[in-house]
Parts: structure tokens; sequence; C-alpha cells
């Protein structure tokens, strides 16, 4: 979903309307700050889902993926922590709550898209464990990221349900990660074995018992939107298309060689 929107809001839509009626010869003529202002809303009025080179890259990958059977594995130490710890941000989360939560196990899907929320107990939760401090948005007052806003409309559409949580949690990073930390340091200072100060700071830079609890759960509300699932399914449609290329591409190419 890269690069979309949700066209005008409510009060954009009023603006744009009276501009647009001053454009057209009702009323007093337009400003040259007014000209422009209709332009941009017009733009975003009438703008239409397309695919960046971003998403495309994505649908080649994909596309390789499924046609070749190879995969395209990717590890990061984030992503690895993020799946080790859930269980321990989602009892973090129930304990700051004061009810207890569990992990759904149930995956759903449609025509367009197919999706395993964290959580689905009277509304969605998507659990994001952070990976230090850094990293975790404790000041932040929207959503850090576009990407999940996205994600968590999918869950509601699936589960026809119209509020979901975004739920950050900072909690302790697994000891092998640690460990690892600790060896890399040892290989990049050419230690053989790490000074017990030196190993001590990366142990309190990846562990976070000494902050309050209340103080490593954010919660983000997103209500479900209509709008959002137009769109979705619009781009979805793009890229079914775009894929449909990709495959002809690869079966002249096939037919070029015979």
């Amino acid at each position: 979903m890269a690069g979309e929107s949700l066209g005008l809001t409510p009060n954009q839509e009023k603006e744009y309307a009276a501009l647009d009626a001053r454009y057209k010869g009702e009323g007093l003529p337009l400003t040259e700050k007014q000209i422009q202002k209709h332009s941009e809303l017009h733009a975003k009025k009438h703008k239409k889902p397309g695919l960046t080179d971003g998403v495309k890259t994505y649908l080649q990958e994909l596309f390789k993926e499924a046609v070749f059977d190879r995969r395209k594995e990717i590890y990061s130490d984030t992503l690895y922590k993020g799946v080790a710890v859930e269980e321990m941000s989602i009892t973090l989360y129930s304990t700051r709550v004061g009810k207890p939560f569990f992990k759904n196990k149930e995956r759903r899907s449609n025509d367009y898209v197919t999706g395993e929320p964290d959580n689905v107990q009277g509304k969605i939760r998507d659990i994001k464990s952070s990976w230090d401090i850094h990293t975790f948005p404790i000041y932040d007052r929207k959503l850090p990221s576009r990407i999940y806003w996205w994600q968590v409309q999918g869950y509601m559409w699936l589960w026809g349900l119209d509020s979901a949580e975004v739920v950050y949690c900072l909690v302790d990073t697994p000891e092998e990660l640690i460990q690892d930390a600790i060896r890399r340091y040892a290989w990049k200072m050419n230690y053989i074995d790490v000074p017990a100060e030196e190993e001590k700071k990366i142990r309190h830079s990846m562990t976070f018992g000494d902050i309050p609890e209340e103080l490593r759960v954010r919660v983000f509300t997103i209500d479900f939107n209509p709008k959002a699932i137009d769109v979705l399914k619009k781009k979805i449609e793009l890229c079914r298309k775009y894929m449909e290329r990709l495959n002809k591409e690869l079966i002249d190419r096939l037919q070029l060689i015979d």
C-alpha cells in the first residue's frame, strides 16, 4: 500500500467543494493561493492507486518464489526477537490492562487478504515487540508505521470488527541474542574475553526490567475505515494484473527458446 491515501477528509471535501464552485464561476474568483490549494485537493481527490517501483520489485520477488519454489529467507535479530518474545509481550500487556489476553491461532482469508492477528478478544490486537528503548515509541502520539495501520485494517475486515490496537511492548531480549551481541563485540574489539564491565553494558542495553512496566507498553487505537478496503481492493487488482504480465513475459521467453 506504499504511496496510497484515502482521498480527502470530510473537512477537505467541504473546502474542495467551496473552492471548486468558485473555480467554476460561482462567486468571487479564486486567489492565486486558492488556485494552488484547489489543484492540490483536486489531485488528492481523484488520485488513482498505482504501483511504485518498490511494490513492483516486491511482486517480482514474490512471483519468483512461487514459480521457481525458491523462498528468499529473511533473518534478522529484530525479527527473531519479535517471534521469540511474543508471549512475554502479551503477558506484559495483560498485566498492564488487568485482563488476560491469549495468542490467537486462527488465520482467516478472503478473495483479497489473509491474516492471523496476535489477539482477537472483542477487537483486533497486534503486538509489536520493540528491539530496544530507542525503537520503542515512548513519546509518539500517532502510530509510527503506516504499514501497521494497513495491516490491522485488513485484520478488522477479515474478522468483521471496527476497532483495533497496535500494542508496542518493550521486554527483555532473549539470552541467545544477548550472547550473540557479546560475541560480535568481542570479535570487533579483538577480545578473547569481553571485560565484565563491557558485557554488563551490553546486557543492560538489551534488558529492561529497571524501567517501570507502565512505561514499557504503548497502545495505538485504530478505527476501521471502509475507504481503506476500497483502496486495498483496487491496489491488489493492480498487483494481480502486474503479476499476470510477469507470467506472460516468462512464457514468451520460454517460447523464444523453443
